[in-house]
């Protein structure tokens, strides 16, 4: 199904704009007078994206810029993401790794470690938890199954 106006590059909405700016020219062949200044803006607006887009590829890879992230900027760049965990495979982390766990199911972690003192063990907890801190360690039981969120701002 296509959807009316849905441009994914800057090619497609280029040739959208020469159809909407073209789709009303009438020729009269007696007094035959095309003016071209909007096709020929558009045109070259169509060539240099192209020329754009050439000048990144070589051979056949896509050339990219890599930024390089300060201290301050680790979340922004990178440095974030999420780890899931199945069954109770130990995860052990240094200070500042994961900021969060989300149980998927239901756990009963055998060590979970939040900062530099809470330690919760024994615990059912249910399906749909969030627990936010400092995750330094965390084995789940044998039907585990959660998801890490992973930053370090530090």
């Amino acid at each position: 199904m296509a959807y009316k106006n849905h441009y994914n590059t800057t090619t497609d909405r280029l040739l959208e704009g020469i159809r909407k700016n073209t789709e009303n020219i009438n020729l009269n062949v007696d007094t035959l007078e095309v003016n071209t200044d909007g096709l020929e803006t558009i045109n070259t607006a169509i060539k240099t994206a192209v020329e754009t887009i050439d000048n990144a590829i070589s051979g056949t890879e896509m050339q990219v810029d890599i930024v390089s992230a300060g201290t301050n900027d680790l979340l922004k760049f990178g440095n974030n993401g999420c780890k899931m965990v199945s069954g109770n495979a130990a995860q052990s982390e240094s200070a500042g790794t994961y900021f969060a766990v989300q149980f998927l199911k239901a756990c009963t972690p055998t060590n979970l470690v939040i900062g530099t003192s809470t330690e919760v063990t024994g615990v059912e907890i249910p399906a749909g938890t969030i627990l936010y801190g400092d995750i330094q360690q965390i084995t789940g039981d044998s039907g585990a199954f959660y998801v890490l969120y992973k930053g370090n701002p530090a």
